[in-house]
């Protein structure tokens, strides 16, 4: 007996070790699968510096005729593209004041954010704040669209790595054109300039500073903030933005309170004939409807010979970072697949 309880401590002491040691072997595999993971952005590959920079959000398919001129658009994505410098410099204030006003300290990722999110979900015991940063948001609604189920774990750290490697290959005006052009506004609207026609009836650059408000108050919630179906909570929203400018000094006081008199009346009548400036083809029927101007009709007569000019740009969640632009000529007898009326 002596002689076994001699030898007991030594073999737990031996077992002890060996399950310290497999702890420590599970950890460094995690570890390194968790480098790999987020180097490899989530082992689908991580876009080049060429496919960040060449990136163009997507507007739909265009149709083009032999002489490619645009005939119409595939109704897939109601947006227009706009350069940064067609945005005013008080939209840009508007939006960074209520999304990132640290947007040009940081590298992609807010600490002091991510910290305060923190200590406010962990004092709430549950998600109330969020951390999401402008590069952040263009990592989500580019490249890591999609990618993973909303708010999860490993789709924050595809953006996180995402927006690192979009800081490092746009300058900060490239970045927030970027935003510009993606952010969902609501009403199946993307970017600005749609949300701007399709609210107000009018370009970005020809907005007001409680118009701009407005807009800026929609990526946080679209729906909720709609003045369409929630004016009152709109206004309070809007007003919200309004206060923030004036925090960060973007506004003055005295603006504030004229700015806050003056109501932002949105168009009730539907977005889609400001935003689509061509004719569409429906998906579902696959004619295409054409306006009624002997110029245009005399162009959609052609349609039968057109070179067909479908702009697609695949999900990076699905195909490649970069749109590319396939090209094929409509053979005769065509027409079987577009109609014209």
């Amino acid at each position: 007996m002596k002689a076994r309880s001699r030898g007991f401590p030594g073999a737990f002491t031996t077992r002890r070790r060996g399950i310290l040691l497999g702890l420590f072997a599970i950890c460094i595999l995690a570890v390194y699968f968790t480098d790999v993971w987020l180097l490899t952005c989530g082992f689908d590959g991580c876009p080049t510096p060429r496919d960040i920079q060449t990136f163009q959000p997507d507007q739909g398919g265009r149709i083009l005729d032999r002489y490619n001129r645009v005939m119409g658009r595939l109704e897939l994505v109601r947006r227009v593209n706009v350069p940064i410098s067609a945005v005013p410099q008080f939209v840009q204030q508007a939006f960074i004041a209520t999304e990132d006003r640290r947007f040009y300290q940081h590298g992609g990722l807010d600490w002091h954010g991510f910290f305060r999110a923190l200590a406010a979900n962990l004092k709430a015991g549950g998600t109330r704040q969020g951390f999401s940063t402008i590069t952040m948001q263009v990592a989500r609604n580019t490249f890591a669209v999609r990618r993973y189920p909303a708010r999860s774990l490993r789709q924050k750290l595809a953006e996180l790595r995402l927006s690192r490697l979009i800081e490092h290959s746009l300058t900060k005006q490239q970045i927030l054109e970027l935003y510009f052009n993606v952010i969902y506004l609501g009403n199946g609207v993307y970017g600005v300039e749609a949300a701007s026609r399709d609210l107000f009836g009018r370009s970005v650059n020809q907005i007001t500073l409680p118009q701009a408000a407005v807009l800026a108050a929609l990526p946080k919630a679209p729906s909720a903030y709609t003045p369409r179906r929630h004016p009152q909570r709109a206004l309070d929203r809007r007003n919200l933005v309004l206060g923030l400018m004036v925090k960060e000094g973007y506004v003055s006081a005295n603006r504030l309170r004229d700015c806050r008199r003056r109501p932002s009346k949105s168009r009730r009548i539907s977005g889609d004939r400001r935003i689509r400036t061509t004719p569409s083809l429906s998906m579902q029927s696959g004619t295409l409807s054409t306006p009624s101007s002997r110029a245009d009709r005399r162009t959609s007569s052609t349609s039968r010979f057109a070179l067909l000019s479908i702009a697609t740009l695949k999900s990076p969640a699905i195909g490649p970072f970069a749109g590319k632009q396939r090209t094929s000529r409509a053979k005769p007898g065509a027409e079987d697949s577009f109609r014209v009326r």
